[in-house]
């Protein structure tokens, strides 16, 4: 599938070049334009999340039946499948600093977090809690992890972090209903999450606090799962759905004013993330039967 690319940047000139990014913030792909790269295979393409350098894609693929974890290496154009098991991996990450993936998955009883060394190749449990979890995201030293965790007393599912230095867990939202897809901005400073009015809605409300959990902005409209950050946290990504039917890509500033489309289209668009240099988008799309990821240069 090919999408057209039309690019318009900021005239902040001066944070541009400091910084060295190239916003994503006006650009809009249409139709069947020019995506530089794809991952086409059989069954869902979904949540991709950048290595540090921007070389690797992870993602979580349903091509075996259920899902599993892979790695997409963008210089050699190859594929690498990194979980087996007869269960479902998924939401994989990058560990930052450890050379390592973090995902969810149901192999026992319950829902946990797993880590698989990249120089190992082994996997163990991420930490050594009693707790239902899923959807990790890092703060940029590693050491801080946030995800979507059972509350027992409540029943639903709240924000949680876990710091590893002082192994405290530590219990972030207090909101009505389910909590899902904590996502820390790459400085650690601010997460956002989403909160659901029915545990089987696949969008929700847009909610940003702090690493302590004390909320700093509610969003007023309600957003597919999952959002993201851009690089340098400059504006947030996510997905509006129309009727069901079309899944189109906006950003955001912080503050949800200067709201822009990015994509124009006819397919439904998940969960769609930036490479750490701020050149290359991964979206996964639904064109026919599945979803697929397809890159695109920003430039």
């Amino acid at each position: 599938m090919r999408l057209k690319l039309n690019c318009r940047f900021l005239a902040y000139i001066s944070l541009l070049l400091f910084t060295g990014f190239s916003s994503v913030l006006q650009a809009q792909y249409k139709g069947t334009g020019e995506a530089i790269d794809s991952i086409l295979l059989k069954g869902d393409q979904l949540f991709p999340s950048w290595s540090e350098n921007g070389r690797y894609l992870l993602f979580q693929s349903s091509k075996n039946g259920n899902e599993d974890i892979f790695l997409y290496d963008l210089r050699r154009d190859s594929l690498i499948q990194i979980t087996r098991w007869l269960s479902n991996e998924r939401h994989p990450v990058w560990r930052p600093h450890y050379n390592a993936v973090v995902f969810d998955s149901d192999k026992g009883s319950t829902s946990f977090l797993y880590q698989y060394s990249l120089k190992t190749g082994k996997i163990k449990p991420l930490f050594n809690r009693n707790i239902v979890c899923s959807q990790p995201s890092f703060d940029p030293t590693g050491h801080l992890v946030c995800f979507s965790g059972f509350d027992k007393i409540s029943g639903t599912m709240q924000i949680f972090s876990y710091d590893f230095v002082y192994d405290n867990l530590n219990k972030l939202s207090n909101e009505k209903g389910t909590c899902v897809f904590p996502i820390f901005s790459h400085n650690g400073s601010s997460i956002l999450y989403q909160q659901l009015n029915l545990a089987t809605d696949t969008v929700g409300k847009l909610i940003m606090c702090n690493w302590y959990g004390e909320v700093s902005h509610r969003y007023k409209q309600s957003y597919a799962l999952k959002t993201n950050w851009t690089p340098y946290d400059w504006r947030i990504l996510f997905v509006v759905y129309n009727n069901t039917k079309t899944g189109e890509v906006y950003s955001m500033r912080k503050d949800g004013k200067a709201i822009y489309r990015i994509t124009e289209n006819k397919y439904i668009e998940r969960c769609p993330s930036v490479s750490p240099n701020g050149k290359i988008m991964a979206i996964p799309m639904k064109k026919k039967k599945y979803f697929n990821i397809y890159l695109f240069s920003v430039k």
